[in-house]
């Protein structure tokens, strides 16, 4: 295409060549052809992989955390449906201690062939109907002193209520099986098609991949600090504006007597410190533990150990949740294997004021958690087949910022 336009311009000048002593020759306005920059080509390559990969490497996450949230409900449900067992077995015993107590009332009466026994009942059972018989039993366990059917019939009751219900646990537990079954296909094709595209893209484009990922968490950090320190400078001049305006109503509120006010007022007035606010509280931020630092010290100990699902064994194997469990487990400090659980159990901070130890939560529904090491980085071990790693924090992912201890 552009040998054909080359050579309609070469013919367009060559006409003007011709003419050109006959008519004033203007300047000739030749196309601009605007050549695509293989830069920023590049550099929107880049980015249009950057996002598929955050994109996917949420959606593993997202999947994982899944994962594990219906592993933990089918632990639970395992353990309502052996708690059910137990109770049915002991309920059948209750049963059948009654029954057993009851036959025995009914022999011994039909024994001791009293005025009070069964025999004309049990002997000929075809002549009386269900009901009479049951009657003529509780006459006889009354006059015994011992259970009688109403007795029976209540525990009959109850253990047929335990077993609908342990029916109904064995049910949910098996639909929660299969739950968990289809999570950790969906996990593993999700963490398939993430290693695949990335390990393409880095083939690819080399590590512009992982500078650009670096780039966006970098800047991430300086959007935060940016907005925090916006949102102070916005709260200490509301605090200065707060604090003039009090001054203003104490000095309008002073009698106009032009002169000596002490009397009046009962003592010397210079000044307005007795009228001037306090400075606005800090916001309710927990202190820091003491003890973050070991915290932090403890996983950085684990770098390089693999990602496993569910797994929380230093130096073979953790992931996201529980490496954060373990780490503040090295000082006393107790939480659930699970991320979601995690950010529910402890105060939450804003993110520009995160600590060293701080637990730092991404994604929505929260989906991965890492440990803050202070300097815009956290210690974490990711999904999708790598290890526990230093990483820079993109804040722009942060949903969350927990303080243990």
């Amino acid at each position: 295409m552009l040998r054909v336009v080359m050579k309609s311009l070469r013919y367009r000048i060559s006409c003007v060549a011709v003419v050109g002593a006959t008519v004033v020759v203007v300047p000739l306005l030749t196309p601009t052809f605007v050549a695509a920059d293989p830069i920023d080509d590049q550099r929107q390559r880049v980015e249009d992989i950057t996002d598929h990969l955050e994109a996917l490497g949420e959606q593993a996450d997202i999947l994982a955390e899944d994962y594990v949230v219906a592993t933990d409900e089918l632990e639970q449900l395992t353990e309502d449906v052996s708690a059910a067992e137990e109770d049915v077995a002991a309920q059948q015993a209750a049963v059948e201690e009654l029954q057993g107590e009851l036959s025995d009332v009914a022999v011994q009466a039909f024994m001791g062939a009293g005025g009070g026994g069964l025999g004309p009942i049990f002997t000929d059972s075809t002549s009386f109907n269900a009901d009479l018989q049951r009657d003529e039993l509780t006459r006889a366990a009354l006059n015994t002193g011992t259970a009688d059917s109403d007795d029976l019939d209540r525990e009959l009751n109850v253990l047929a209520e335990a077993q609908e219900l342990l029916e109904n646990q064995r049910e949910a537990a098996t639909a929660k099986s299969e739950e968990v079954e289809a999570a950790r296909a969906a996990t593993e094709a999700e963490n398939t098609e993430y290693q695949q595209a990335r390990t393409e893209a880095e083939a690819e484009l080399g590590n512009l991949i992982q500078e650009e990922e670096e780039r966006r968490a970098r800047e991430s950090y300086r959007q935060m600090q940016a907005e925090a320190e916006a949102a102070q400078q916005a709260a200490n001049a509301r605090a200065q504006q707060q604090q003039v305006e009090a001054q203003q109503q104490a000095q309008t509120a002073q009698p106009a007597s032009g002169g000596n006010t002490s009397a009046g007022n009962g003592g010397s007035t210079s000044g307005t410190s007795a009228s001037t606010p306090a400075a606005p509280a800090a916001p309710n931020v927990p202190v820091a533990s003491s003890r973050a630092g070991t915290v932090v010290n403890a996983a950085m100990t684990q770098l390089g150990v693999p990602w496993v699902f569910a797994r929380s064994d230093p130096g073979v194997a953790f992931d996201c949740s529980g490496l954060t469990m373990w780490a503040w487990g090295t000082v006393g400090v107790g939480m659930p294997h699970q991320s979601r659980a995690q950010a529910g159990s402890f105060p939450s901070v804003p993110s520009a004021s995160a600590q060293p130890g701080d637990l730092v939560f991404f994604y929505s529904p929260i989906s991965h958690v890492g440990i803050y090491i202070g300097g815009g980085q956290m210690v974490d071990a990711p999904n999708s087949g790598s290890v526990v790693r230093v990483a820079t924090v993109n804040w722009s992912n942060v949903v969350q910022v927990v303080r243990p201890g």
